[in-house]
């Protein structure tokens, strides 16, 4: 690694004045354009909660189901932001959605959180997804470290329960893709693309994880603090693919991989939200491991993912890219992944990445007119959804993004203007 932020190719003092840049846009996206979208359009006045979709030009979409996903996403991105930044009116958003999480996705009967519910509030599909579960107990255990609300610390301590006791797979380890409303066996897989074959997915392992780091953040169990170090060793030797530098996407139960491409995104997501479970765990040698594998992951996408335009492509393999569709979750992703590899080695390669990911958002999935992300460029082919905001399309990736890059920014401007900052709690 290198030990001087000589390796930026940038005296000291140019390199903080391009965090510092970098850190006012972030917060200017965040404040100025995607938050504000929420606030102006997304409350659904006759039924409560939040409309299920919501098009361009932000109009509710009469009769759209809504998600599990996106209703966590917004209580999770209001919680985050009102604890970054003090606002109130952020503070009043994620109470709404969390009540309305609460009151209408909560299954009082089986426990757990329904898949979606009808426009109008009533469960629609019961199914315990275990990736909607992860960003019901991410968004709860965030809410509580903003509010110190009991009640939303205890429901996410209780799904996590819940979780660990009817999805985790006693003979093989790792997390089962889903379960029916009575948290009995149901092979039927909701986010898997490959349907019954996949038994095991990176995908909703990386949001466990992100969600048990979060919930351990907010609650220091110690069986708790297990569980998090198991997921960490799934996604270093379940998923990483010490051949090529990337993670697998799908493992059968018994973790045999199951072929595919490797996802940009994902992998770059995995490289930050990695070296976060780390840093909580507060475990000398998995920060170790972890972050040896940052710069081979982050390099690989780097070589492979990112088009001359800055963009990040969808998938690829062992040849180069397979999908270079640009939708809006990797971008946000790769902007802080290859920050928090910049981070890391002060590879400069990698702050030139993630600026460069960062200025295409701005350019072409950016909407200065009604707020919010685009899904994807305008005319692009492959875009999967047709909404701003819908059921897999919220606040969340790029809303995080945005104060990922705010937060790292400034510990790295300081840590370069003088002692390093303490990671924050």
């Amino acid at each position: 690694m290198a030990s001087s932020s000589s390796s930026l190719g940038l005296p000291p003092a140019a390199a903080t004045e391009t965090l510092e840049r970098y850190r006012r846009e972030a917060e200017a996206e965040l404040t100025g354009i995607i938050l504000p979208f929420y606030s102006r359009f997304a409350r659904d006045a006759t039924a409560g909660g939040f409309y299920g979709e919501i098009d361009r030009e932000g109009h509710g979409v009469a009769g759209a189901a809504k998600g599990l996903v996106l209703n966590s996403r917004i209580v999770w991105t209001f919680a985050r932001a009102y604890r970054l930044l003090g606002t109130p009116a952020y503070l009043e958003l994620a109470n709404v959605a969390t009540d309305y999480l609460l009151r209408h996705f909560q299954d009082e009967r089986c426990g757990g959180f329904f898949w979606t519910l009808s426009d109008r509030g009533r469960p629609l599909r019961t199914t315990k997804v275990t990736y909607g579960q992860s960003f019901a107990i991410y968004a709860l255990a965030e809410h509580s470290m903003a509010t110190r609300s009991g009640a939303s610390l205890e429901a996410a301590v209780r799904t996590y329960q819940r979780l660990r006791r009817s999805s985790w797979d006693q003979s093989f380890g790792g997390y089962y893709e889903a379960r029916r409303r009575g948290w009995r066996r149901a092979w039927h897989q909701v986010v898997s693309p490959n349907g019954r074959q996949s038994r095991k997915t990176m995908n909703t392992h990386l949001h466990l994880l992100e969600a048990y780091t979060t919930l351990y953040a907010a609650w220091k169990d110690e069986g708790l603090r297990r569980d998090l170090r198991a997921l960490v060793e799934i996604m270093l030797h379940r998923f990483l693919a010490p051949t090529n530098g990337w993670f697998d996407q799908e493992c059968d139960r018994t973790w045999k991989r199951l072929p595919g491409t490797s996802s940009y995104g994902h992998d770059l997501e995995a490289v930050w939200l990695l070296v976060e479970a780390a840093a909580f765990l507060g475990d000398d040698e998995i920060a170790e491991r972890v972050g040896g594998i940052v710069p081979g992951v982050a390099g690989e996408v780097l070589a492979h993912g990112q088009g001359e335009d800055g963009a990040l492509y969808l998938a690829g393999d062992a040849t180069g890219p397979t999908d270079r569709t640009r939708i809006w979750w990797p971008q946000a992703e790769a902007s802080v992944g290859f920050l928090q590899a910049y981070e890391l080695t002060l590879d400069h390669r990698f702050l030139d990445a993630s600026l460069a990911v960062w200025r295409f958002c701005r350019t072409h999935l950016s909407d200065p007119v009604f707020g919010e992300w685009r899904m994807a460029p305008d005319g692009e082919a492959g875009a999967p959804y047709p909404y701003k905001v819908g059921l897999w399309k919220g606040p969340y990736h790029n809303g995080r993004a945005c104060m990922e890059i705010m937060t790292r920014a400034a510990r790295m401007s300081s840590r370069f203007a003088g002692p390093s900052v303490p990671h924050e709690a």
